[in-house]
């Protein structure tokens, strides 16, 4: 599922995101708050890959609930994260493939 230019979208648009969802691409998602991130995270049960790209809104508190299914990581060009932030993903899930594009 690919959601670009959600700047127009209100936050709680993921709210209905299917189960199934295996790749969640989020561009330019500037509306996405941390809590509504969390709360489509605990839905997908079956996600395997999460971008996120330009969601400025966002800050690192949905880090702590990323599903155990998620392999591969890509966060990039959001204002909001910080070295401490990719040292955190790193340490807490070692299996994750991460992708990391930040300015700082």
């Amino acid at each position: 599922l690919r959601i670009s230019d959600g700047e127009k979208l209100k936050d709680g648009f993921l709210q209905d995101i299917p189960a199934t969802v295996k790749k969640l691409y989020l561009l330019s998602c500037n509306n996405l708050t941390d809590t509504s991130l969390i709360a489509a995270l605990q839905q997908c049960q079956s996600l395997e890959e999460l971008r996120i790209s330009r969601c400025d809104s966002l800050k690192s508190s949905f880090l702590q609930n990323i599903p155990a299914t998620v392999k591969k990581l890509d966060i990039s060009e959001c204002d909001n994260f910080t070295d401490i932030d990719f040292t955190f993903i790193r340490k807490k899930y070692p299996h994750l493939i991460l992708i990391s594009k930040f300015s700082t």
